[in-house]
């Protein structure tokens, strides 16, 4: 007697004659020749054998292998035919009609006509068809491209007690929004090829499209197939999806209820509470991220009856929490460290291969992908530069697509650097990774591509504390790039939120703002010593005329800028971001530090290196960065300095004619600090009267205008030296005292206002310190003379408060 084994091998052989018949001849002669022996098989002993045959229907055989060798048109016709025999069959016979039905329906020509297009196919009369017909298209929109069932290694030989099935058992990978029943039907015994399958969805969103089902029914179809990853299918589904969601009704159970079902699957719809009643083999799997991110928009419009409850919170509570059906992308986010740890190296070791590809769009992606990472394992990419310094030329070696990408990758990877690298990369180690690290950025923050240089600054603000001289460095010669970006990033990087407008109009430390910063000294050395280099070196240094700068002007202006603050913090003073009128409220604290640290250095200090620098510059751009810079030290300790300028003081005495009044007014100080402290009487007898001759008779009103600022300035100074010597008496019979007050006076009477403030100015300033050497009372016109009395100048002064500039009247 023959086994189970060999009969069901037999029943397969003969199938697979009446499958493999090429023409209806062929065909015809094998249904004749094998169906007497099948039947007979209906008596067989093994139930595997007779289960088998029964569910072989040789009707629904001769169907399936004939209807799809009719011309497309034919079928097409006879499409109405299949789907009204669909009533009342067996479920397998259902499965397999419907299979071969789904690439016609979208050649099924509908009539435009309401009633004919009804009767077509009458589905509003039998609505378990209508389901059926809906259920399984919806299964062919989910369906993947490629799906194919995968086969487990066959079983050990059958026993007895197994009836004798033995062979292989088919296990198909269920896509998400499926069962594994709903998969085993669509998928078939010939799964579809993708072109086949993209066309055979096109032809079911068209089919759908047309009107034979009602729009509240093929909401969820389409939105399905709006998330395909084909464009011709997203596409047409997607216009079609515009048409009808004006006319939805959001409050319909029915239309709401298929979209949770397949946003959550069936095992999630279930509750404690309410358990699913559904076989496992019928339970869907939630849809897939694409599908859901379709879908929510319609959910979220679902009103009254249609918040089905709890499937509302679970989607609520299901798009904000990562879980199994999160992207790749998202779960590498959302991953821990710890969980990332272990396969950080082989990650960053395959996408640097894809680094390695020619396609752009991989490349970029690849980086991406690697900045990430190294944002969530800092020691991943930290330890070694290698990496770091290979992005770094990316940026300008790559496409500007792909540059993009690795700039995102190494702002992503700059607090890994800003990590501590871990235990045994201490000592001489960890000094040395920090100077190859500073090595690195300085070849970058001058590079000639403005996306390097902006990762270099942040990298330098990250990496390094605040108090970092070398770091502050590469910051610093940022703060003079072309590109907004670069430069706006290096201020924020060193004065980060600090400045603030002061009630004043300065700008102020505000309290609790304490801006870090480097020693002055420390700063000073390293600022002067790179300078130098950068000076003797033609590649580097920069010419302004006949002038060699290490940088340019903006640049070099920003580091004097920023050693004033370092000059500050060092001497206690509170921070001031704009020059400050000299001397302010804390100038002792600060010449008490000059002075020790004037003392300390009798050398070539960090003072003297400081001072030469702002000379430098001074030099080649004669702006109020340097001359601030002077003014503040010279006027700090102008017996100690006075003395050393003098050889200078005709290069001071032309900034005195600037055209630049903040200029002039500087230069008036500090002239004014080098007479006064570093000439002897004679000498600066004489000097007064130069400066009283250009006030009164020079034609230049700038000049006019420097000399009159710088007399007052001396006289001021000098009264005050006076005093502490105690030979202020002298002053009443001082004459040239009187002439250059009378010399003050007189441009009251001047016509531009700019003069008129500066001579209040100047009497304010001689007022405060001692009696001007006017006479009382008020001199009549008739005494001849241009002198005035005090009286006389009471009145001139009020007479300017009434009619001059707001700015006169802010002096007087």
């Amino acid at each position: 007697m023959a086994t189970a084994t060999d009969e069901l091998t037999l029943l397969e052989r003969v199938f697979y004659r009446i499958g493999s018949a090429e023409t209806d001849e062929q065909l015809q002669s094998a249904v004749s020749k094998f169906l007497p022996p099948v039947l007979l098989k209906l008596s067989s002993q093994q139930d595997g054998v007779r289960k088998k045959v029964c569910m072989r229907n040789f009707t629904i055989i001769y169907i399936k292998l004939g209807y799809p060798r009719l011309p497309i048109a034919r079928q097409a016709e006879l499409a109405s035919s299949l789907v009204n025999s669909l009533e009342g069959k067996p479920q397998p016979h259902q499965d397999s009609l419907l299979l071969i039905l789904m690439p016609v329906l979208g050649h099924v020509v509908v009539p435009a006509d309401p009633e004919k297009r009804n009767q077509l196919f009458s589905l509003n009369e039998r609505p378990d068809v209508a389901k059926l017909l809906t259920d399984f298209i919806l299964d062919i929109l989910l369906l993947p491209y490629g799906a194919t069932p995968q086969v487990e290694q066959p079983r050990p030989p059958a026993t007895p007690a197994s009836n004798g099935s033995g062979g292989s058992l088919a296990v198909f990978p269920v896509p998400p929004g499926m069962s594994d029943y709903s998969f085993k039907r669509v998928i078939g015994e010939n799964p579809f090829k993708p072109e086949e399958l993209e066309q055979t969805k096109l032809g079911l969103v068209k089919f759908l499209s047309s009107g034979v089902v009602a729009e509240s029914d093929i909401l969820i179809h389409l939105a399905v197939a709006a998330a395909d990853t084909r464009f011709s299918v997203a596409n047409a589904a997607d216009m079609e999806l515009k048409k009808i969601s004006g006319s939805i009704n959001w409050s319909s159970v029915s239309t709401l209820a298929p979209l949770y079902q397949l946003f959550l699957g069936t095992q999630l719809l279930a509750t404690k509470s309410r358990p699913s009643a559904t076989k496992p083999e019928h339970r869907r799997l939630p849809a897939s991220t694409r599908i859901r991110l379709k879908i929510l928009p319609f959910l979220s419009k679902a009103r009254g009856n249609a918040l089905i409850f709890p499937a509302c919170i679970q989607v609520q509570i299901l798009v904000q929490l990562p879980g199994a059906m999160t992207s790749s992308k998202t779960s590498l986010i959302w991953s821990t460290a710890a969980r990332l740890t272990p396969v950080a190296g082989v990650l960053l070791s395959g996408l640097l291969k894809l680094i390695a590809e020619e396609d752009a769009t991989l490349k970029a992606l690849a980086y991406s992908a690697a900045g990430k990472l190294g944002s969530r394992v800092p020691h991943l990419v930290n330890k070694d530069l290698v990496l770091l310094q290979t992005f770094f030329q990316a940026l300008s070696q790559e496409e500007a697509d792909v540059r993009l990408a690795v700039r995102e990758a190494l702002l992503n990877m700059v607090d890994a650097f800003g990590t501590p690298v871990e235990a045994g990369a201490k000592g001489e180690e960890e000094s040395s990774h920090e100077v190859l690290m500073q090595a690195l950025l300085a070849s970058q923050v001058e590079s000639e591509e403005p996306m390097a240089r902006f990762v270099a600054v942040r990298y330098a603000t990250t990496v390094f504390p605040a108090t970092h001289v070398p770091s502050r460095y590469l910051l610093l010669l940022a703060c003079g790039d072309s590109k907004d970006e670069v430069f706006t990033e290096a201020l924020k990087s060193l004065y980060g939120s600090s400045k603030q407008k002061s009630p004043e109009g300065g700008s102020e430390e505000g309290p609790g703002s304490k801006m870090e910063l480097p020693p002055f000294k420390e700063m000073a050395c390293y600022l002067a010593e790179k300078s130098a280099a950068r000076t003797h070196n033609t590649a580097t240094r920069y010419t302004v005329g006949s002038h060699v700068l290490p940088y340019p002007p903006k640049t070099y202006a920003a580091m004097l800028n920023y050693l004033r603050l370092c000059l500050a913090r060092s001497a206690g003073v509170p921070i001031t971001f704009e020059n400050a009128q000299f001397p302010g409220p804390h100038a002792p604290q600060t010449s008490r530090y000059l002075r020790s640290l004037y003392e300390s250095e009798p050398g070539r200090g960090a003072l003297q290196e400081y001072l030469m620098m702002v000379e430098q510059l001074l030099t080649a751009n004669g702006t109020t960065v340097p001359l601030a810079c002077l003014v503040e030290v010279v006027g700090s300790i102008p017996d100690l300095l006075a003395p050393k300028y003098l050889g200078k003081l005709a290069w001071f005495k032309g900034f005195l004619s600037s055209p630049t009044e903040a200029v002039r007014e500087l230069a008036a100080l500090l002239y004014a600090f080098i007479i006064v402290h570093g000439l002897d009487a004679p000498q600066f007898e004489e000097t007064i009267k130069e400066l009283i001759t250009a006030t009164v008779k020079s034609r230049s009103l700038e000049t006019r205008h420097g000399h009159l600022l710088s007399l007052s300035h001396a006289l001021e100074r000098k009264i005050m030296l006076m005093k502490k010597f105690g030979t202020a008496d002298k002053l009443a019979t001082w004459p040239l005292y009187k002439d250059a007050t009378n010399a003050i006076v007189s441009q009251l009477s001047h016509q531009n206002a700019m003069m008129v403030a500066a001579a209040c100015t100047g009497i304010g300033e001689l007022a405060r310190c001692a009696a001007l050497p006017l006479v009382e009372g008020s001199i009549s016109p008739t005494d001849g003379g241009t002198e005035l009395g005090k009286l006389d100048l009471v009145r001139k002064l009020q007479e300017h408060t009434n009619k001059l500039t707001t700015k006169v009247s802010d002096v007087l």
